[in-house]
């Protein structure tokens, strides 16, 4: 889990970096690389409570020292891809488009995109569920107290839903609505009736403020109207203007889009989350499971409407039966031809009867055939949870060490690209010295004056939070050119 707080790429790529910076890691005596295996021998010691622990414990240590900015909080969803060749949960891939083998993660994070908690989605529950899961675990850890507004996208729209956040919860949240044949017809009569204003700084967006009923309750709305696509995107909240102005209530849900640039990190999830060690035989494949109950309910349903179809036939051929028996000799022609046009009814339907029988069969006949193709108790992979809660956790701990570096750095003054500032800072040739009391570490490498007041300042700030590693302060400084040609 090293490789994530530095620019190796892979687990396995460590031991072809310095080993003197890693061994401080683990505790041992001779100063080399911890060996691959012995990293996934720690993933298999990785129990489910201890990486809840950890989760936890970092979730405890960003509320304690105001390490968030919660009053904006975001609930996103990502499907970390499996590209291996054994048996695993399927979910729909948003940006590939496809169903592929993968495990969703649903990510609490902050005004400025960091993750604060998230909880892997091993069992396939969706987003509203996992909102709430989140929420209570979120309540049991540091209350959410600090926790102002929540927002999400289209996949927890949920009048239910909505109705906890009010009552059970006490929170406000803005959501893209799902659209269907009911939000449809407002949206209609809305247009009939509102006049759409331009959105400022950008022309080809117009909206318009009104209410959406869901599940009778109404929402005060935002719709926005795309002038190319004519499409309208309409977002609901439970604040009203007093609350959150027109302006505000755009700028928090469009921000939501923003958090995609700061969880990148979970493109290389995949690669370094595929050792053996992660994954698990032993789960229940609750997927197939519900697709051999939904093809067995499907098989019963067809077959008892071909057995109510053919007692059906069965009347209808009886009535057929007696109709012929009715008609009579040449001199009663008129009521011949009113016999026969029945018994021509009576025929269309035992025709259209037939072709459903043998349409239900057909489709019974696929349905035994999918059947039998699922094993008896299927089985499939799955992440481990231990090791994907402390997995996922050191991500995000390294990406929201990342961005308070910037933070620092910049000084609230300039934005600095976190690829360069990392090159700069984790690319850095440094002394390490140790005595009885401190572990000295002294950046030489650094040239330019920029790069060097930047990294000053992340020492002071690190100097100032007295860290300790094997019960030794670490000590932080930068060597300037001037000490460098005195040396």
């Amino acid at each position: 889990m090293l490789s994530k707080f530095s620019s190796v790429d892979r687990v396995y790529k460590i031991n072809k970096n310095i080993s003197q910076f890693f061994y401080y890691f683990f505790g041992r005596v001779e100063k080399r690389n911890p060996l691959k295996d012995e990293i996934y021998e720690f993933q298999k010691s990785m129990s489910d409570s201890l990486g809840q622990k950890f989760k936890e414990e970092l979730l405890r240590y960003y509320s304690d020292n105001n390490f968030m900015d919660f009053t904006l909080t975001f609930i996103d969803g990502h499907v970390i891809a499996y590209f291996g060749k054994e048996a695993f949960q399927k979910l729909k891939h948003s940006t590939r488009n496809k169903i592929i083998k993968a495990l969703e993660v649903f990510n609490f994070s902050d005004k400025k995109g960091r993750i604060f908690y998230f909880r892997a989605d091993h069992d396939v529950e969706g987003m509203r569920t996992n909102i709430e899961r989140l929420l209570n675990e979120v309540a049991d850890i540091i209350g959410l107290d600090k926790i102002t507004i929540l927002v999400f996208d289209r996949g927890g729209f949920s009048g239910p839903l909505f109705r906890k956040l009010n009552e059970k919860y006490a929170l406000k949240f803005i959501t893209l609505v799902t659209k269907n044949e009911t939000i449809n017809e407002q949206i209609k009569e809305i247009k009939k009736k509102v006049n759409f204003e331009e959105l400022i700084g950008n022309p080809k967006k117009k909206y318009a403020i009104n209410t959406l009923n869901v599940d009778e309750i109404d929402y005060r709305a935002l719709l926005v109207l795309n002038t190319d696509t004519k499409e309208i995107s309409p977002f609901v909240t439970n604040m009203d203007e007093t609350e959150l102005s027109n302006e505000e209530l755009l700028r928090n849900y469009s921000m939501h889009w923003r958090q995609e640039q700061e969880h990148n990190a979970f493109t290389k999830m995949g690669g370094n989350m595929h050792s053996k060690a992660l994954q698990d035989l032993e789960f229940d494949d609750t997927t197939k499971i519900k697709q051999k109950t939904k093809l067995k309910n499907k098989i019963n349903k067809k077959e008892n409407e071909i057995i109510r179809l053919n007692l059906e036939a069965r009347r209808w051929m009886g009535k057929k039966l007696c109709l012929t028996s009715k008609i009579k000799p040449k001199s009663k022609q008129t009521d011949n031809k009113l016999v026969r046009r029945e018994i021509k009814d009576v025929e269309k339907r035992l025709k259209e009867i037939d072709d459903t029988v043998k349409e239900l069969f057909s489709e019974v006949e696929k349905a035994k055939k999918r059947l039998e193709k699922i094993p008896e108790n299927p089985k499939k992979k799955k992440y481990k949870s231990g090791p994907v809660d402390y997995s996922l956790s050191i991500v995000n701990l390294a990406n929201n060490l990342n961005s308070k570096l910037v933070e620092i750095k910049s000084n609230g003054k300039k934005k600095y690209q976190l690829a360069t500032l990392k090159s700069i800072l984790y690319c850095a040739s440094a002394q390490i010295l140790e005595d009885d009391i401190y572990i000295h570490i002294e950046y030489i490498n650094i040239r330019q004056n920029k790069d060097l007041e930047g990294v000053q300042r992340l020492c002071d700030f690190f100097n100032s939070k007295n860290v300790e590693l094997h019960g030794k302060i670490m000590r932080f400084s930068v060597r300037s050119e001037e000490e460098k040609q005195e040396k």
